[in-house]
């Protein structure tokens, strides 16, 4: 299983926020610093949001992006604000490893659908979710749209990858859905990176336990920036279970 450090970018700045809410916001310090320091640390992947670019439905902060990715040798996915073909391209084009679309799957699926079938293995689907649906527009909007279904549509489309978010969990370091990730993980044979709540180094053994299930990965944000849960101890636990 693979641990994803969680670089949030608002205004310029690192920062978590609390259930999505942008006016409950932690700032931690400049993006490129902590993308050396989670590299520095050992990781592999970053995992890299530009809430201003979710919020206004266009990346605001590409500039930031590339010099994360000028100035480390970690594979990057990114995401926030990537709603057409033209702006996908874009940003592939700056070497991250892997781009992110969520807002499209509802409001423009025959976008998604062709990006789907033009960038295969470099797109994920990213699902955000507050009880059963889905929301949008850097989580600002919710919609009637059942997660699973929505889930099974992106197996259906052969999408490689799906970061699955519980919202309601993320930034309170309350711990992970382990039994919502375990019984849409049951549902779909497409590999989700789980995202939201995870306080603790146990959290992440109980994640991994889910793997033969089809959890890949685990995304993890404020935990690692307040120190509850140690990258490098992290990684040693997900290879020693191996």
């Amino acid at each position: 299983m693979e641990i994803y450090p969680a670089v949030d970018i608002l205004e310029g700045k690192c920062v978590r926020l609390k259930q999505g809410r942008y006016d409950q916001v932690t700032k931690y310090g400049n993006p490129v610093d902590n993308a050396k320091f989670w590299q520095d640390q050992g990781a592999v992947w970053l995992h890299v949001v530009d809430l201003d670019g979710a919020r206004e439905g266009r990346p605001i902060n590409l500039k930031v992006l590339s010099k994360i990715v000028d100035q480390t040798d970690l594979k990057i996915q990114f995401g926030g604000g990537i709603r057409n073909i033209v702006t996908l391209r874009e940003v592939l084009s700056l070497g991250i490893s892997r781009a992110i679309m969520g807002t499209t799957i509802i409001k423009q699926p025959e976008i998604f659908s062709e990006a789907c079938q033009q960038f295969s293995d470099q797109l994920v689907a990213g699902l955000d979710a507050k009880g059963t649906n889905i929301y949008v527009s850097g989580w600002q909007e919710g919609t009637q749209t059942p997660l699973l279904s929505v889930a099974k549509e992106m197996e259906a489309l052969g999408v490689s990858r799906l970061i699955v978010t519980n919202i309601a969990r993320d930034g309170t370091q309350a711990g992970p859905d382990l039994a919502g990730f375990k019984d849409l993980a049951r549902q779909i044979a497409t590999p989700i990176i789980a995202s939201g709540g995870v306080s603790s180094l146990k959290d992440i053994e109980e994640l991994k336990q889910l793997e033969p299930f089809g959890i890949e990965g685990v995304i993890v944000g404020k935990a690692l920036y307040e120190g509850t849960v140690d990258f490098r101890k992290a990684r040693e636990l997900v290879r020693d279970a191996n």
